[in-house]
């Protein structure tokens, strides 16, 4: 086996610190090691990291088949040089020896393993401090104190990473993810007074806490078996009755929490066993979201300088720009303690496994109408965040009039199978009238009809209602296309704080 000089026993070089054309001879942990061929004969693409994180690196041939076996989890000196290959940073091996047991276990882990910046302690003493203050309902207090102070789940807390791989993926990281995760959630609450403060943090609390369970840090971040075949999600949906006994907490409260955990990935396709169908479900979605890819981002733009681009990020599909910070007022850089504009723009420190990627709709100038809205026949849901348009409106033809849009039929999945009413009939009735199947079973008040009743898209009955009318408002250069009914009381009806 191709070989070098013994490693030395402190370590002085760090992912963090490597640069391009440097000459590196240093120990490593193997966090990923795979043989492919190329033309020239077989060659090692491995993935080296330490506590400053990790880079990739290349054995070719014929240096190769010195290497029968690399693993993740091996300890190996090397001697090469940092290249680049599609503008991001590798090794080029010129050799390497593998670390035997004994020597493997003379190293400090602690100089190998990327940790949480803060200290594991404090946030989980911040997380409990919060749980006091947050938590007014007593069976709720009693909830959040079984778990954070139970000594199985905080031990394994302080060391746990929130994913193998994309965000927060280090020792500590899963505490910093709940946290920030919390405090967004709380923030949320603050601006809109609909949502249920409380219901909202113990959703926080306990959306990845299964990934205690679900996740082992070694020298490298794997999958326990239980992780495998069951889940973070359902592992934490076993556990809470445990949790929750004789703590009180109603039945109620008890499903509206578990819902929050069973929905917070959004979408089925990306792990969620139910779609978010409450406000606080709905928030803890979208906090949950923000915190994983600007965590990413984050990470992409360390030690850029504005102007920079980051390297190609493969899970969010992109390149990360690092823009200048907006000039402070004179004298609010040394109120706020913030540095000026010319300096090191700064994220997050530290290096929802979600493989979401949020991508925004495209922006539509001010006054425009989207292709897929252009047709003056259609009768909107109610208006989605972010500019978003409903599934209910994304036909991208017109129809007939009279006949009904395949853009109108919900795609909500219904239980076992069954169609809602909206979708029972798609044939056109005369005059515009609304077919019979399509009128909603569920009474509304005071005498309301609601938008699933409205059929006919330009028939004679959506032209002559009373109190009803077409608007087209552009906000922002996004296009708001709503219908006005007579005034009700909304969930979040009450006034947002600025």
């Amino acid at each position: 086996m191709s070989g070098s000089a013994k490693p030395v026993t402190e370590k002085r070089l760090f992912v963090s610190d490597l640069k391009l054309g440097m000459e590196v001879a240093d120990t490593f942990l193997l966090s990923a090691a795979r043989q492919n061929q190329s033309t020239n004969g077989p060659y090692w693409l491995l993935e080296f990291k330490d506590a400053g994180g990790s880079i990739p690196g290349k054995i070719w041939s014929p240096q190769s088949r010195a290497y029968a076996d690399l693993a993740p989890g091996m300890a190996v000196h090397l001697r090469g040089r940092v290249g680049s290959y599609r503008e991001r940073l590798e090794l080029s091996i010129d050799a390497m020896r593998v670390l035997d047991e004994e020597e493997k276990a003379a190293l400090d882990l602690s100089l190998f393993l990327p940790s949480s910046p803060r200290d594991p302690d404090e946030m989980l003493s911040e997380l409990r401090d919060l749980a006091e203050t947050v938590l007014a309902h007593e069976p709720w207090r009693r909830l959040a104190r079984n778990m954070l102070q139970d000594p199985e789940t905080a031990a394994l807390l302080r060391t746990a990473p929130a994913a193998k791989a994309l965000h927060h993926a280090y020792a500590g990281g899963l505490l910093e993810h709940t946290l920030s995760v919390a405090r967004l959630c709380l923030l949320l609450a603050d601006h809109y007074p609909c949502l249920d403060r409380q219901v909202l943090f113990m959703g926080a609390l306990c959306h990845d806490l299964g990934k205690i369970w679900e996740l082992r840090q070694d020298v490298a971040i794997n999958y326990t078996t239980q992780g495998r075949l069951i889940g973070h999600i359902n592992i934490f949906a076993g556990k809470l009755e445990s949790f929750s006994a004789e703590t009180g907490l109603e039945d109620e409260f008890a499903e509206h929490l578990l819902h929050l955990v069973l929905s917070h990935h959004g979408t089925h396709e990306f792990g969620s066993p139910r779609l978010p169908s409450t406000p606080e479900a709905l928030a803890l979605h979208y906090a949950d979201i923000l915190d994983a890819q600007l965590k990413q981002a984050g990470d992409a733009l360390a030690g850029l300088k504005p102007g920079d681009w980051s390297e190609y990020n493969t899970t969010m599909a992109r390149f990360f720009y690092c823009p200048p910070k907006s000039p402070m007022g004179t004298g609010m850089e040394e109120e706020r303690g913030e540095e000026t504009a010319g300096d090191e723009v700064r994220f997050p420190p530290g290096p929802h496994e979600d493989g979401r990627d949020q991508t925004p709709r495209e922006r539509i100038p001010d006054g425009q109408v989207p292709q897929e809205l252009a047709s003056e026949e259609r009768v909107s849901e109610e208006p989605m965040p972010g500019g978003q348009v409903s599934q209910e409106l994304a036909s991208e033809e017109p129809t007939p009039d009279g006949q009904v849009s395949q853009g109108l039929a919900s795609e909500e999945s219904m239980p076992d199978g069954q169609v809602s009413q909206e979708r029972v009939s798609e044939e056109p009735t005369p005059d515009g009238q609304v077919p019979q199947e399509r009128v909603s079973e569920e009474p509304m008040p005071d005498g309301q009809v609601s938008q699933e009743r409205i059929a006919g898209e330009g028939g004679a009955a959506n032209a002559q209602s009373p109190g009803k009318k077409e608007e087209r408002r552009a906000v922002r250069g996004t296009l708001s296309l709503f219908t006005i009914q007579p005034a009700r009381e909304s969930l979040c009806s009450l006034p947002l704080k600025e």
